[in-house]
């Protein structure tokens, strides 16, 4: 039979404190009280970072308001100190790596500003890559050799320890995966509960996060509130997986995860849990390298899956999805990692967080104002414009052997193991007038994954922009928005995540919008005699407030009014909106009593620019198709039988 405590001493502890219960039980005169209803399930993500800087950035405030919209109740803030090797023993804060203070402590403050709770989770990693359960037993083989790593872990938890209790965090995550320094149990017990440590500085909830291979080796787990499991369980044999096989794929992982729970009286929160959206991610959830076949759809299915087998476990007490990190354009169509923004999942995640419903990108489709771009490349440089490499990659400026257009298209060949790039400086940095970044590109391996960066601004995935694909050539237009730069641009880059890649671009150029922009028209069907209502979004792209004229008119001469704002008022003259603001505009259009069924109105509304935009305009078209009565069942004025009539 097991032991859970490592010492005769601690048995013998155990032993007196079972004693002193039995016998305040004895002789209490209070009645047992009824049981509690159970606290509600953690709803959380794993916000991660592994820079200096990003927990602060503009970015991560606006990432963690989708992580509020989606609906999640907490979030885990990680922060990764490291060591040198797996045989090292001096545990410290990288530089150019690890948060700062300032910065973990950003993360926190804004998400309870939000109303999101926290978990703080320091990792520890090792520079040469092995992974941290690795460190231990095996590399340490003295005595003065687990001290001294024992001590450092010490310092390096309690530093955050201390920021957790002084920052109102709500829970706090003594370790994690340190699987093969577990079989020094007494040794784990003094750095959560002996003098100096970590008890005696935080008093909020515990967790340790043991990986998924965890076979019971951790015999401290009394010591914490909660047993918690990075749980990248295998559920899935093949890739052709369904929703159902994943379902089933819980089958053995709940079964473990019951009876630990009963024997140590714990609830386990599964402190990691994620899911890559590529081919087979239900079989290696935990393998992050590669680029396997994409698969949005797989990773729905292993989203639903847990939710509908393991989430309403009684011994469930809640996840942390990873990985959600500081950049709001994480995830997307063209992203094979554990983001699920903009992905099939992110429906899953919201449905059963309960969060808000997804908003799309909005009803507007600016159109492009070809007359006004800034051309950053076409066969040459622009003046002013400039380039540079990073890490070993090359350059030419003048290539013709693939070419979109012209003459002469730019080839780069990035250099995959350095993070090689294509640094570009447009030549201007006003970025105000414009409104995407537009280039075409042609990869040599459409697998190997490029991201775009703008300096002081996002790293996103360029395919999610693609508007047009013609001979392996792509089409994108990055809004500079999104892109986090929509005042000043002073670079952005085209960087390989991973691979040795060789692209081609050509036609890049800074792309204004036409000032007058209303959204798209739709359908609707109506009876004879009443009223609909169109409402639409009308926008100022100028760069300063303008006037906008408006007018409705409908194929079949139906009466009609126009109105605008909120609340809604008639439309009298014309529209004045601010450089980048919106109004909404409705039609409210009646269906003559006498109108034939079956017959379909188009309504035309034309929003015109005035004054300094006066060549500008823009229209819709809404269609109202008339519903037959016969589709409608009348009560007769007379029931016959029913009491009172006549």
């Amino acid at each position: 039979m097991k032991s859970k405590l490592g010492s005769l001493a601690y048995a013998a502890i155990l032993a007196v404190g079972l004693f002193l219960g039995v016998a305040l039980i004895s002789h209490s005169a209070t009645p047992v009280a009824m049981a509690q209803e159970a606290p509600p399930k953690m709803e959380g993500v794993a916000y991660t970072s592994w820079w200096h800087g990003e927990y602060s950035s503009a970015g991560s405030e606006q990432t963690l308001a989708i992580i509020d919209d989606v609906g999640a109740e907490w979030i885990s803030v990680l922060a990764t100190w490291y060591q040198d090797t797996l045989t090292s023993t001096t545990i410290y804060s990288d530089a150019n790596r690890t948060p700062t203070d300032a910065d973990v402590i950003h993360a926190i403050e804004t998400a309870h500003a939000l109303g999101l709770n926290v978990l703080l989770k320091p990792h520890l990693d090792v520079q040469t890559n092995e992974w941290r359960g690795e460190i231990g037993e095996g590399h340490f083989t003295t005595e003065a050799e687990w001290d001294a790593w024992f001590t450092s872990y010490q310092a390096f938890i309690n530093h955050y320890a201390q920021i957790a209790a002084d920052y109102d965090v709500e829970m706090f995550c003594v370790g994690t995966e340190l699987d093969k320094t577990a079989v020094e149990e007494l040794r784990w017990r003094d750095v959560i509960t002996g003098t100096g440590g970590i008890a005696s500085i935080y008093d909020g909830d515990l967790v340790y996060a043991a990986n998924h291979t965890y076979t019971n080796t951790v015999m401290f787990w009394d010591a914490v509130d909660y047993i918690g499991i990075d749980a990248y369980y295998a559920v899935a044999v093949t890739t052709t997986a369904t929703l159902e096989d994943f379902k089933a794929g819980w089958t053995a992982p709940i079964s473990f995860l019951i009876e630990l729970s009963e024997e140590w009286d714990k609830d386990i929160l599964f402190t990691e849990l994620g899911y890559r959206s590529v081919d087979g991610a239900g079989m290696i959830a935990w393998e992050y390298q590669g680029a396997p076949p994409m698969d949005m759809q797989e990773q729905a299915d292993l989203y639903q899956a847990f939710f509908e087998e393991v989430f309403p476990q009684e011994w469930f007490a809640g996840i942390f999805w990873w990985n959600w990190t500081t950049n709001p354009m994480q995830g997307g169509p063209c992203d094979r990692d554990y983001a699920v923004l903009d992905k099939p999942a992110e429906l899953i995640l919201r449905r059963f967080f309960n969060g808000n419903p997804k908003q799309g990108a909005g009803n507007l489709v600016p159109r492009p104002n070809e007359a006004g771009a800034w051309n950053v490349y076409t066969d040459q440089l622009a003046p002013g414009a400039w380039t540079s490499t990073w890490n070993q990659s090359t350059v030419e400026l003048a290539a013709t052997d693939e070419v979109y257009a012209g003459q002469y298209s730019i080839r780069t060949f990035l250099t995959g193991p350095s993070w090689g790039a294509l640094q570009i400086g447009p030549g201007t940095a006003d970025s105000s007038p414009y409104h995407w970044l537009e280039f075409y590109i042609n990869q040599e391996t459409p697998d190997h994954a490029i991201q775009v960066i703008f300096d002081g601004g996002n790293t996103l995935d360029y395919c999610r922009y693609t508007v047009a694909e013609e001979d392996g050539w792509r089409q994108v237009r990055i809004p500079l928005d999104k892109a986090g730069v929509p005042n000043a641009i002073s670079w952005f880059a085209y960087q390989t995540r991973g691979n040795d890649t060789t692209l081609w671009l050509d036609n890049i150029r800074l792309l204004g919008v036409l000032p007058v922009e209303l959204s798209d028209g739709y359908a609707q069907q109506a009876q004879q005699g009443a009223t609909v209502t169109y409402t639409h979004i009308l926008q100022n792209y100028h760069s300063a407030a303008a006037s906008i004229a408006l007018e409705a008119t409908s194929s079949r001469h139906w009466p009609l009014e126009l109105r605008v704002g909120e609340p809604a008022t008639p439309y009298i003259g014309a529209v004045r909106l601010g450089s980048g603001m919106t109004t909404t505009v409705q039609i409210v259009l009646t269906v003559p009593v006498t109108e034939t069924a079956g017959v379909a109105d188009t309504t035309t509304l034309v929003a015109s620019g005035m004054e300094t935009i006066a060549m500008y305009n823009d229209q819709l078209e809404d269609v109202t198709t008339v519903l037959s009565s016969a589709q409608y069942i009348y009560l007769p004025l007379v029931m016959r039988g029913y009491p009172g009539s006549r």
